[in-house]
């Protein structure tokens, strides 16, 4: 293990002096892939994502060539990769010959190193050699990030951790760039000066400091005390048997004045966490239930499948390792036991459904704590805890009491901190038996530790960000326990204050954009499509305005580019779905260029937007070959569970989409029948995590597969009717849940695509009976009153916002005129013609004023040609 931690090390050493040159050096080691399972070998997943991708191949050999370490080579052999193959002594001291007779017979000589130093220098002097031959280097600094800077002093009976220490920041470092747009650097040892230049100072002791060492932490507590420096931060780590901070008179007289508590290192993640968790907090990121791209698997927190912190060591407490250890417990009993009936699998998944929320929940609060600085241990309040109209009234009083005078304040805000004493007390006593029985009881207290937090905000006694993080507790509360399955305007207003307190107190998050952006939605829902847009605009300046070129700041800004285009896409917009494509277009383009992999979603999103915008209106082959790609790529490389945000509109909406394009274009071959059975594979997923989502999505899908069957031939009448009344059944019971405005449109267009069948059945009858046959098939459903039907809820939902809900009532008219038409005419009833014809007329006049309608060929085949065949064009 040191031959690896000299190499990470002395590579990040490497790194900071090439990339003065314009040079980043990355190194990529088993520990940094993630863990999920994708339906292949992890070991050779390892090889396709991470070894073959590489310039360079290092292999050391000491004991022996392990089978997997062997799969690698043979994989860089076949790919004619640039390989380095060494053998160092065993751990006994002695030279395995059989490494060099199995290397042998792949052709391959390795370099004998007796030294770690030996070996490091040799491996740093092939790379430099390769990137110098290459001509890589351009002179020009990497420098568009913002850097953060780190000291360390880590006295001599510790020095075996320096490279251990220099390795996890190189993982840091590389983390930290992709995830959060900000770089995590290291200066030399022994080089005190570059204090002066330093972010955060760390100190790793074991037993014994030398005067020097003790010269550097006595310096960089002193710059910590002025606050007119650039050292802001101080963590004292200390080996997990260490009580230097007790036995050493020098440190304890250092460290004991100012309250700093030394943190005890049991592995290298806990150092890991505590520099990724700084960095965090230095761009004001904040965790919440529905980070893109968070996950948990095997014990560990992810960001987008990288393995950030195991549950151990981001709560000591170790509830989070326990809630993580059951949800893994009864995930197993859903997965492998194939004998249980429908209600015990119904009640596991009530009950891993149950769990997941809670240790998401239990998580997020985790992660903000330690952003916050609040994970060290709370003096216990000896004050009484009080009832919760006791702390109302309480904190009332207070106010008064700080509005009053001026030297009344310091008193009000130290009863307001007694009073978060309080409820921080009962809200852990909660905490330790979370459930949904006793979610509204947690949610009443947050709402009044808010409301403290905001009085102390604005008395300056508290930063912004804890107000926040209460807030984001609250949102994840309302998303995992509380109204599940719709929309409470409880919430909307919680979202209301998260903006406005952040606008009040100048508060520069990403989050809180987000939480504009679902406030927006607040109006969408409704249908109030100005009002959403000018949340989603604001939302689209702001993020566009923040500082960073993280990961999660670029994924936000896509939801909100993704978000402002749909909503356009809605309203039948074609101007404003036309500004947003090309910026949406060229954010995803710089994505890509960064990391083809990591932004492949982002990629996916704007296909998705692309193909029911002007791709689809140009009919452009290649737009949709592009999407067919990025689905294929998507399915075989992303990483995205269903119970990401993304994972929607991924992989469902972008297959769907497909299917649309080459249904639109008659095309009606397997490929559009192969990405509506994906998509469906992928939506029955999505409703074993959320129901009400997949719901839509299945609706969706299935309400385009009838669309499919209906065009591809006639015959296939009756596949068609079965699609869309499985629609149909779908949007039924999402409106049964209390969102009935949300989905009565979606449900109206069901209605008249399966009464466009019905009356295609009329025409054929009508055609038939005119050839002298009698036998033909017959409508199962009245069309007549699916128009009826579906005209009663347009003409609830006509929006002056909006040119597509006059379009679809429409739609329905021409449904009615069709209808009542082909039934006249079956049956020689002219009564029932002579009804549809001011119908039709209507639909077509309405559709020569509104030429750019995307239903126009519709009204062309049916209001026209009805009206013609009449003599009335």
């Amino acid at each position: 293990m040191s031959y690896r931690k000299r190499i990470g090390n002395r590579i990040r050493q490497l790194n900071d002096v090439w990339e003065q040159k314009g040079v980043r050096i990355y190194l990529k080691q088993w520990e940094d892939f993630r863990v999920q399972y994708k339906g292949k070998s992890k070991q050779q997943e390892y090889i396709d994502e991470l070894v073959l991708p590489s310039d360079i191949c290092i292999f050391f050999f000491g004991e022996r060539i392990g089978k997997f370490t062997e799969r690698e080579l043979d994989a860089c052999l076949t790919a004619k990769k640039t390989i380095h193959c060494y053998r160092v002594p065993a751990k006994d001291g002695t030279w395995r010959a059989e490494i060099c007779s199995k290397l042998k017979t792949k052709g391959i000589t390795p370099i004998d190193c007796s030294t770690l130093e030996v070996f490091a220098d040799d491996v740093i002097a092939k790379i430099e050699s390769y990137i110098n031959n290459l001509h890589l280097a351009n002179n020009t600094p990497i420098s568009h990030l913002t850097e953060r800077w780190l000291y360390t002093t880590i006295p001599d009976d510790n020095k075996d951790r320096r490279d251990e220490f220099g390795t996890i920041v190189r993982n840091v470092d590389d983390q930290s760039e992709l995830f959060l747009g900000i770089r995590c650097k290291l200066h030399e040892m022994n080089q005190i000066h570059l204090l002066e230049d330093t972010d955060h100072y760390v100190a790793y002791c074991k037993r014994d400091v030398s005067e020097n060492d003790l010269k550097e932490i006595r310096r960089g507590l002193e710059l910590l005390d002025d606050k007119g420096k650039r050292l802001k931060d101080v963590t004292f780590f200390v080996t997990k048997d260490s009580k230097i901070h007790e036995s050493n008179a020098a440190i304890k007289s250092l460290l004991e004045p100012r309250e700093l508590f030394t943190c005890k290192v049991k592995d290298a993640d806990t150092i890991r966490w505590k520099l990724f968790s700084w960095l965090m907090g230095e761009r004001n990121i904040m965790l919440n239930m529905t980070t893109s791209g968070v996950s948990l698997q095997n014990n560990y927190l992810l960001w987008n499948g990288s393995p950030v912190v195991s549950m151990k060591t981001l709560d000591s407490t170790g509830k989070a390792f326990a809630l993580s250890v059951q949800r893994n417990a009864i995930s197993r009993q859903l997965v492998g036991n194939h004998g249980l009936d429908h209600v015990q699998r119904k009640r596991l998944q009530a009950e891993l459904h149950e769990m997941e929320a809670i240790l998401w929940l239990h998580v997020t609060n985790c992660v903000n704590k330690w952003i916050l600085n609040e994970m060290t241990d709370k003096v216990q309040s000896e004050l009484e805890q009080g009832d919760m109209d006791g702390i109302k009234r309480a904190s009332a009083v207070i106010e008064e009491q700080y509005l009053a005078a001026e030297e009344q304040r310091k008193s009000a805000i130290d009863n307001w901190r007694k009073l978060l004493s309080i409820l921080d007390a009962q809200i852990t006593q909660i905490e330790a038996a979370m459930g949904g029985e006793n979610a509204v009881q947690l949610k009443n207290l947050l709402e009044q530790k808010e409301a403290i937090l905001r009085n102390l905000v604005q008395a300056g006694a508290a930063e912004p960000l804890q107000l926040m993080s209460t807030q984001l507790y609250l949102v994840g509360l309302y998303d995992t326990f509380i109204y599940r399955h719709q929309q409470p305007k409880e919430e909307d207003e919680l979202y209301l204050r998260v903006i406005n307190d952040a606008d009040r107190f100048e508060l520069n998050d990403a989050n809180v954009e987000m939480m504009r952006m679902n406030y927006g939605n607040s109006f969408n829902r409704q249908e109030k499509y100005g009002d959403a847009l000018k949340h989603y605009r604001k939302a689209e300046e702001n993020i566009e305005r923040m500082k960073g070129d993280g990961w999660l700041l670029r994924r936000y800004r896509t939801t909100i580019y993704a978000m402002i285009f749909h909503t356009y896409r809605e309203m039948g917009n074609i101007e404003g779905m036309n500004r947003i494509l090309p910026k949406m277009k060229a954010h995803v383009d710089d994505c890509l260029s960064r990391n083809e992999l990591m932004f492949l979603a982002d990629k996916a999103m704007y296909m998705g937007a692309l193909l029911c915008g002007e791709g689809r209106f140009n009919g452009d082959d290649k737009v949709l070959q592009e999407a067919v790609r990025v689905f294929e790529l998507v399915e075989k490389r992303l990483v995205l569970e269903p119970t990401d945000q993304w994972f929607a509109d991924i992989y469902c909406f972008l297959p769907n989409q497909i299917a649309g394009y080459l249904i639109d274009h008659e095309k009606y071959g397997q490929t559009a029948l192969y990405h509506l059975e994906r998509a469906l594979y992928h939506a029955k997923r999505l409703m074993q995590v959320s129901r009400k989502d997949g719901l839509f999505h299945r609706g969706e899908i299935m309400h385009q597969m009838g669309f499919f069957y209906y065009n591809t031939d006639i015959n296939n009448w009756k596949l068609a009717e079965n699609c869309y009344m499985d629609s149909l059944n779908c949007k039924i019971e999402l409106m049964s849940e209390g969102e009935s405005f949300k989905h009565e449109r979606s449900y109206a267009q069901t209605l008249v695509n399966l009464g466009a069948v019905e009356v295609s059945l009329l025409d054929i009858a009508c055609q038939l009976a005119g050839r002298g046959v009698t036998r033909f098939p017959r409508p199962q459903y009245n069309p007549v009153d699916f128009a009826n039907e579906a005209l009663s809820i347009y003409k609830k939902h006509l929006n002056k916002e909006s040119i597509n809900s006059e379009q679809n009532y429409y739609e329905a008219l021409q449904l009615l005129g069709t209808a009542y038409y082909y039934d006249g005419k079956l049956h020689h009833n002219d009564s029932l013609i002579s009804k549809s014809i001011p119908l039709l007329q209507e639909c077509w006049q309405w559709n020569l004023s509104h030429p750019t309608n995307t239903y126009r060929d519709r009204f062309k085949a049916h209001s026209y040609t009805i009206l013609k065949e009449l003599g009335i064009i």
